[in-house]
């Protein structure tokens, strides 16, 4: 079932005991796992959240959103080839089309952070092919710097201006 971040801010902190020992002695109980690393998402405590999302991947396919905030942890906490990772074991288990056009744009950050410029610009293209169109982020985004004097790059925000015009 669907676990809801709203439902995780009822009282975690003092009822948190009692999921970890259900975790313990159901450790395959992933939606779980995925309350417990919502909730901890949510307090922006990516460590503990980090674990119970890959966690709850490690048992079975999530939704995409799961793999975005799997992500984010991952990249909040400095693992930038973590949270890549995360995400194309999302494109390849969910399929391409299941992705959301922030996913795609989060791997052409994390490619570009690891110097993986080809790969990135691949990856801005299939932001916008998802309906990724926030020309500020391209333009913005401190990830894409090194990236923003390339030519290739440049026809990229051409074909974003050109997917925005009426």
């Amino acid at each position: 079932g669907n676990v809801s971040p709203r439902a995780a801010d009822l009282h975690l902190k003092t009822e948190e005991p009692e999921l970890l020992e259900l975790l313990r002695i159901c450790p395959t109980f992933r939606a779980g796992h995925l309350f417990y690393a919502e909730w901890h998402y949510q307090e922006k405590n990516y460590g503990p959240a980090l674990d119970g999302y890959e966690e709850a991947l490690r048992l079975g396919v999530a939704r995409p959103k799961d793999y975005l905030r799997a992500s984010l942890a991952a990249s909040f906490l400095r693992q930038t080839r973590k949270a890549l990772s995360i995400l194309e074991s999302a494109e390849s288990a969910l399929g391409r089309s299941e992705l959301s056009g922030v996913m795609f744009f989060n791997m052409a950050c994390y490619y570009t952070r690891l110097g993986k410029h080809a790969k990135a610009i691949e990856y801005l293209q299939h932001s916008i092919r998802a309906g990724f169109r926030k020309r500020d982020s391209f333009l913005k985004d401190k990830d894409l710097a090194p990236l923003r004097s390339k030519p290739e790059f440049q026809r990229v925000l051409k074909r974003l201006q050109i997917s925005q015009a009426p």
